[in-house]
């Protein structure tokens, strides 16, 4: 970014300075101003230029306006319209005067005959031509030839290293298909087990859901035929309870209308009666405590 700010600072400088109003007026201000420009390149004291200047040479305000701005300005003007003028008229002036004089030199060539040593001079001139064109002719048609050969052997050395290239990206590409090839054939067999493994799978759910599905069938019958059994003994069971109840309580008032009978038999008979009552009370079915400890 800083090369390229330099580059358009020196275009812009170099454009300001190359135009003609700023030459004509650098040139007339140093020709107007040629004694400053003296005492400042002089080898003067500081304190000494500066006096020269304010006092011998800009004594006045005017003055320094006029010989500094108005005065290399109005030649600087001058200079760019009006010195074209007269150097239009002078230029066109001497064009014609030199082409006048090359007419009247040509005449008088072509009317002089040459001398001997001069057409001798000419013939030898164009012999030397004709040899330096010759041998120019020669050295360039042997660089030609020089650069073909050299082109030719590049050709062939970039041929073979581009086909070099070209084989070893075959062989390269033919490894890499057979690479692949392998890798899409153990694929393809991976598939194939997987899919074995998977259809092996199902059928062993399948066989395993029938098995469990007639284990089920199995116990539910089992359980059925138990219910059955078991209702069949409940029943023969209340029966037994229903009847050892009505002994129990016929015991219990015989027992109380009976006085022959001592205390402590009785005592023992109705604690033997009330672990009968106890061991009659009602027993949960199988059913129900399976299907309890199912839940």
């Amino acid at each position: 970014m800083i090369n390229n700010l330099s580059n358009t600072v020196k275009a812009e400088l170099y454009g300001r300075i190359s135009s003609p109003l700023f030459a004509s007026f650098l040139m007339s201000f140093m020709v107007w101003n040629f004694q400053a420009i003296l005492v400042l390149f002089s080898s003067l004291p500081v304190f000494t230029k500066i006096h020269h200047l304010e006092y011998e040479i800009y004594t006045h305000l005017f003055d320094s306006i006029i010989l500094l701005v108005f005065a290399p300005l109005m030649s600087a003007l001058l200079f760019i319209f009006v010195y074209p003028i007269p150097a239009k008229i002078v230029y066109e002036h001497t064009r014609k005067e030199q082409q006048k004089l090359k007419k009247i030199r040509v005449k008088i060539e072509d009317e002089t005959p040459l001398s001997e040593e001069e057409s001798r001079k000419i013939k030898q001139d164009m012999i030397d031509m004709d040899n330096k064109y010759s041998e120019y002719v020669a050295t360039t048609a042997k660089k030609i030839e020089d650069l073909e050969r050299t082109y030719k052997a590049k050709e062939v050395e970039l041929i073979s290293a581009h086909d070099e290239k070209i084989s070893g990206f075959k062989s390269d590409s033919s490894g890499f298909k057979e690479k692949l090839f392998a890798i899409e054939g153990e694929h393809k067999k991976s598939i194939r087990l997987l899919e074995r493994e998977k259809e092996t799978l199902i059928d062993n759910h399948d066989s395993a859901e029938s098995i469990h599905d007639d284990e089920i069938k199995a116990l539910n019958s089992k359980i059925k035929i138990i219910s059955s059994k078991q209702k069949e003994t409940k029943i023969k069971l209340d029966t037994a309870v229903d009847n050892t109840s009505v002994a129990s309580s016929r015991i219990f008032s015989i027992l109380a209308g009976s006085h022959d009978i001592p205390s402590t038999v009785k005592a023992a008979i109705e604690r033997q009666l009330t672990t009968l009552n106890n061991l009659t009370t009602p027993i949960p079915s199988f059913s129900q405590s399976l299907l309890g400890g199912s839940k």
